[in-house]
C-alpha cells in the first residue's frame, strides 16, 4: 500500500465515507457429549477440553435464551398448564436438534460462570453433517420455544 492510499483512506474513514471493519468475535467452542436433557434450556453434558480433559456429567444452563417451563417448580413466575405444553415441546425440540449433530458448548463472560443453583452458564451451538454452525439458542427462539425475558 502506497502513502497515497493510506492517507485517502484515513481522509475517508475521517469524512464517514467508509466504516472499520467490525471486530471478529472469536467464541472457544468445546465439544460436548449430551447424556441428558432436562428442558428446553438445561441440558447435562460432559465437556471435552484439549489434552483429554473432560469435565463431566455437569449441568449446563444456557445464557442466551430462556425455554418454557416443564414444571410448575420455578418459584420466579407463574407457570400454566399451556406453558407445560410449550415446555415439552422446546424439550423434544432440542433432542431433536442435538440428535443430529455434533454439540459444543461456548462458555460466557466471565468464563467459568454459574448460576445460582451451580450450573455452568454456556451457550450451545450444533455443527450437523452440513458442517454448517447452527446457534441453538437464534433456532429455539426462531421455532418459538422461548418464553422471553433473556437478551
Amino acid at each position: 500500500m502506497n502513502s497515497n492510499m493510506i492517507i485517502s483512506t484515513c481522509l475517508m474513514l475521517l469524512l464517514g465515507l467508509v466504516q472499520p471493519a467490525p471486530p471478529v468475535s472469536r467464541k472457544v467452542m468445546y465439544p460436548a457429549t449430551v447424556h441428558k436433557v432436562h428442558d428446553g434450556d438445561t441440558i447435562q453434558v460432559t465437556i471435552k477440553f484439549p489434552w483429554g480433559i473432560s469435565l463431566g456429567p455437569e449441568w449446563v444452563r444456557t445464557s442466551s435464551y430462556d425455554a418454557w417451563e416443564i414444571t410448575k417448580t420455578r418459584r420466579t413466575v407463574v407457570i400454566t398448564d399451556e406453558e407445560l405444553v410449550k415446555g415439552r415441546e422446546a424439550k423434544a425440540a432440542i433432542e431433536d436438534l442435538f440428535a443430529g449433530g455434533k454439540v459444543y458448548v461456548a462458555p460466557v463472560e466471565p468464563e467459568g460462570s454459574r448460576d445460582v443453583y451451580g450450573r455452568i452458564l454456556a451457550d450451545f451451538y450444533l455443527v450437523p453433517g452440513s458442517g454448517k454452525v447452527i446457534d441453538v439458542a437464534a433456532w429455539m427462539k426462531k421455532n418459538g420455544h422461548d418464553r422471553g425475558g433473556v437478551k
